[in-house]
């Protein structure tokens, strides 16, 4: 391997004419740009790498921390869909603070759902109906898209609300 005896050279060069190879090697401009970046330690003490799933043992019942970070919205009709993802490993559930989405059981969906990043109007609703003045309301913002005078969604790690 005729690269590790010529990678020895200029090793013994450097060393032998005080980092010569490293000052031509920051002469050069492109170099230069980015040479903040070369100056960045690794840090200490961090995985490089997530865990894998195999190696991460799950809990069976989530306990939420004194940090848990909850998200509120007051506002259902936002430009992008704000959506939350729940799940525990067979059953998932995605919600968004419209309340559209989707429910699936392991690969086979439970409910009907199109996916559009720029319209939330799919999934599962349940209906009231006022029979003496026929009325109809929705438990959630959509499908009927009446917003009430006060609306509230929070998305913790272990609910929507």
């Amino acid at each position: 391997m005729a690269h590790h005896q010529g990678m020895s050279l200029v090793s013994i060069n450097n060393v032998i004419h005080q980092n010569i190879v490293q000052d031509r090697f920051h002469r050069d401009p492109r170099v230069r740009a980015t040479q903040l970046l070369l100056q960045e330690r690794v840090p200490q003490g961090v995985a490089l790498a997530p865990p894998k799933a195999s190696e991460v043992e799950l809990e069976t019942q989530f306990q939420p921390s004194a940090h848990s970070l909850i998200k509120h919205y007051s506002n259902p009709d936002s430009s992008t869909p704000r959506i939350h993802l729940l799940s525990n490993q067979n059953y998932s559930i995605m919600i968004s603070t419209a309340g559209g989405g989707y429910s699936k059981c392991d690969d086979l969906a439970v409910t009907r759902w199109k996916e559009d990043a720029t319209r939330d109007n799919s999934g599962s609703f349940i209906f009231v109906r006022d029979l003496t003045e026929d009325k109809i309301w929705s438990t959630s913002y959509l499908p009927l898209a009446n917003l009430p005078a006060s609306y509230k969604v929070s998305f913790g790690e272990e609910k929507v609300e």
